[in-house]
């Protein structure tokens, strides 16, 4: 018992001698509590639906009715043909699965950019741009819309960009929001549109 107690008074004179202690042990503690209590919701509200209506009944009518009226969805738009659905593949960028996804009647595909974003040497981060390009290429030689994403941030994406052409969408959500916890969101957002509008 003595040796338990021993630990826990080194272990306390630790934690009030550095700074870095006492931060990690009060502080996280504290900035998640601020964090999750005020600014970190998990309600949902406003979100945006399409809505496809095949019976158009009194019971389907309701039930619109009840989702308009909520301030869980706003319909957005109501879709009269199963065709008028846009349909998108995520894909890695292999002329197979691109030949595919065209075969299968797709609108758009997302390129997958993870490998190209954490690939461990320029040497590979250059060769995985070229198949993007190329997997870019031959989408919308096939009219098909090229999105991609999947760990882009502000040091990969110029040249990203500046390789890959015929781009609709890029999704860098995730960085973003990351780089927005420490500069802010307005700063990250001009910061991303500087890249992008070059």
């Amino acid at each position: 018992m003595k040796r338990f107690i021993g630990f826990i008074k080194k272990e306390f004179y630790h934690i009030f001698r550095d700074r870095r202690s006492l931060f990690i042990l009060f502080g996280m503690p504290i900035a998640q509590i601020l964090l999750f209590g005020f600014a970190i919701t998990n309600e949902i509200n406003n979100v945006d639906i399409a809505i496809l209506d095949h019976s158009k009944d009194t019971t389907t009518e309701e039930i619109i009715n009840k989702i308009s009226a909520s301030k869980y969805f706003t319909i957005k738009q109501m879709i009269v043909r199963e065709t008028d659905i846009e349909i998108s593949l995520f894909l890695d960028p292999n002329p197979k699965d691109i030949n595919l996804a065209f075969e299968l009647g797709t609108d758009a595909i997302e390129l997958h950019t993870g490998n190209y974003a954490n690939a461990p040497s320029s040497g590979e981060a250059d060769h995985e741009l070229e198949r993007l390009k190329k997997a870019a290429e031959q989408a919308h030689e096939l009219g098909i819309k090229v999105n991609a994403g999947h760990g882009l941030n502000q040091k990969n994406l110029p040249k990203f960009i500046a390789t890959v052409p015929h781009l609709n969408e890029i999704s860098i959500g995730h960085a973003l929001i990351s780089d927005a916890i420490f500069d802010g969101l307005e700063t990250t957002v001009k910061k991303y549109l500087r890249i992008i509008e070059r």
